[in-house]
């Protein structure tokens, strides 16, 4: 029998995890919502900063923010023919926003919470935020580029831990760099000589790091829509977010 493609088995295996998170009803769908929102919080924090906040209250209003998401099941709501997670979370968090006054208020005299919180390193989210605050981006501009981003590092990391499982994390080390190529790469007969192999073995190894590269990236984009098929266009815009387009 012939064995299916890394391509042909996300066509025919990758679930979206926003078609489970929008049904309450279904198993495991409160699960689902929350690994979405651990996974992709950083944007919600980085438009509560560009908005006003201090690093303080949009700490409370993240949190205040996706127990609202995940209590409500709001993404049950949302509309199917625009159903990108990104979306949705934004225009949730643009609501979220309007109405913080409101929210910082109830934080401060402990009421109106709903006891529902997610794990996330908000000291990392200082850090972060710290390298967007001399940019001169809207508050909807940084959540697309973050979302990018925060997705291109997900998919890095998946790719990582399989070479890894595979006791090939030195190869992976050696070749990240060619994964979104920037103005200086290590030259290939370099890292022939680091790995001991030939430099034609480092071109093929390169080719092969870049294609699953792309299969992970889509996986993790196809884990934010409904449909298979807004994969691609989701893929055009954030790859237009980082590059200004």
């Amino acid at each position: 029998m012939q064995r299916k493609s890394q391509s042909d088995r996300f066509e025919t295996t990758q679930w979206s995890e926003v078609l489970l998170a929008g049904n309450p009803n279904q198993l495991g769908a409160k699960e689902a919502l929350d690994r979405l929102c651990r996974k992709y919080w950083f944007p919600v924090y980085a438009v509560l900063r560009k908005r006003g906040s201090t690093h303080t209250d949009a700490e409370d209003l993240t949190q205040a923010f996706f127990a609202e998401v995940l209590s409500d099941n709001k993404i049950a709501v949302a509309d199917k023919a625009r159903g990108r997670f990104r979306w949705f979370l934004l225009t949730a968090c643009n609501n979220f926003v309007a109405n913080v006054h409101r929210h910082q208020t109830a934080l401060k005299r402990g009421g109106g919470q709903k006891h529902i919180s997610i794990n996330i390193d908000m000291e990392s989210g200082l850090q972060r935020y710290k390298s967007l605050e001399d940019q001169q981006w809207t508050a909807e501009q940084i959540f697309d580029r973050r979302w990018a981003l925060e997705l291109i590092d997900h998919a890095t990391n998946r790719v990582r831990d399989e070479y890894e499982a595979r006791g090939k994390a030195a190869w992976f080390e050696a070749l990240e760099p060619f994964i979104a190529p920037g103005t200086e790469l290590p030259p290939h007969n370099q890292i022939a000589a680091g790995l001991n192999v030939s430099v034609g073995a480092v071109k093929t190894a390169i080719h092969r790091l870049r294609k699953r590269f792309g299969v992970a990236l889509q996986e993790e984009v196809a884990e934010t829509v409904h449909h298979r098929k807004e994969v691609k266009d989701e893929l055009k815009i954030l790859l237009d977010a980082l590059t200004g387009a």
